[in-house]
């Protein structure tokens, strides 16, 4: 009976096997219609073998909500999975060890998907996530994010556009905010990240947290780091804005709180700002865009307007600043160094 029972074991644990390469193999591009034959072939013969690759199945496709993996997340899979192979291998024969390493494979890939996950807005929405930590992020207009939390980091990487960061702490398991260039680390506290093409500005509400600005990112030497604190801004500017070089320059200074969540209430507020990031911020609100010439760039400008007097801010501008404003077909504007 116990020699039966075994190879029972070791019959699912192959099908477990099984089922799992099918499950990644069909996630591939290269799958053939001759793959999908044998596919069919395989799940046919044998009623365990359709079970278990349905069950994986319906795990990869309706286990999209990082909470339901939250207690996985904190325990570190990694930790079981190594502990589980420890204790068992011993005692397993050796296919069954190694349909067991194929379904560790399997929890990774599961894993890797449930706790990666990508979030974004279109013009003029916005969005209140909460993650599976407690923290909550506010996205901004035409933003997009990417949640990654591993045991050992909370990560999001702001692709584009502008976040609000409420983060619950823990020492553990850092949270960081990576926006290209600049990677923000979270020392417990509440701060906005706005991402734009040449530039990122950062705003600190309550606590603190450390600002990395990278001098080669694609190997991440870190060149500056600076410690901000509530009431703190930074504005990082590097690379080319419209095929103008313009210099790497990182400035920290004081900001009024109202200003930096003013866009959650639908008003846009700047003090001192390069007008490529006021316009930057005006084309995730307004649909019909707004394009801004090279020479114009870095003028500086202090306004405040509600999200939906946008038109009125742009025909007015040429009174603050040396520029033409040209209201093009459906509502487009050009604006142009005079």
């Amino acid at each position: 009976m116990r020699k039966m029972m075994q190879d029972i074991e070791v019959d699912q644990a192959r099908i477990d096997a099984e089922a799992a390469e099918w499950l990644v193999r069909q996630s591939d591009d290269a799958f053939t219609p001759e793959d999908r034959t044998a596919f069919e072939t395989w799940s046919s013969s044998d009623p365990r073998r359709a079970r278990t690759f349905a069950a994986m199945a319906r795990t990869w496709h309706e286990a999209a909500d990082l909470k339901h993996l939250a207690h996985l997340v904190e325990a570190g899979p990694s930790d079981w999975v190594r502990k589980a192979l420890r204790a068992m291998a011993p005692s397993l024969p050796t296919f069954q060890s190694a349909a067991l390493a194929m379904a560790v494979v399997v929890v990774f890939v599961f894993a890797g998907l449930l706790m990666s996950e990508g979030h974004e807005t279109g013009v003029g929405q916005t969005r209140v996530l909460t993650l599976s930590d407690g923290s909550t992020v506010v996205l901004g207009a035409s933003s997009r994010l990417v949640v990654k939390f591993t045991e050992r980091e909370r990560l999001i990487s702001l692709k584009s556009g502008e976040a609000l960061f409420e983060v619950r702490h823990n020492a553990v398991r850092p949270f960081v905010v990576d926006a290209g260039d600049t990677v923000v680390r979270d020392v417990g506290t509440r701060f906005d990240v706005n991402r734009t093409g040449a530039s990122v500005r950062v705003a600190v509400l309550e606590g603190e947290v450390e600002v990395r600005e990278l001098a080669a990112p694609s190997v991440r030497l870190v060149r500056v780091v600076q410690f901000l604190r509530a009431g703190d801004s930074l504005e990082a500017i590097r690379g080319q804005a419209e095929g103008q070089p313009q210099p790497d320059s990182v400035s920290v200074r004081p900001v009024e709180p109202v200003a930096v969540t003013a866009w959650r209430d639908g008003r846009l507020v700047y003090d001192n700002a390069r007008l490529a990031d006021v316009i930057a911020d005006v084309n995730r609100y307004y649909a019909p865009g707004v394009t801004l010439d090279p020479a114009s760039v870095d003028l500086r400008v202090t306004a405040s307007f509600r999200t939906n007097e946008i038109p009125a801010f742009l025909n007015t501008l040429d009174s603050a600043l040396p520029v033409k404003i040209e209201r093009q077909g459906g509502g487009h504007f050009d604006v142009s160094r005079r």
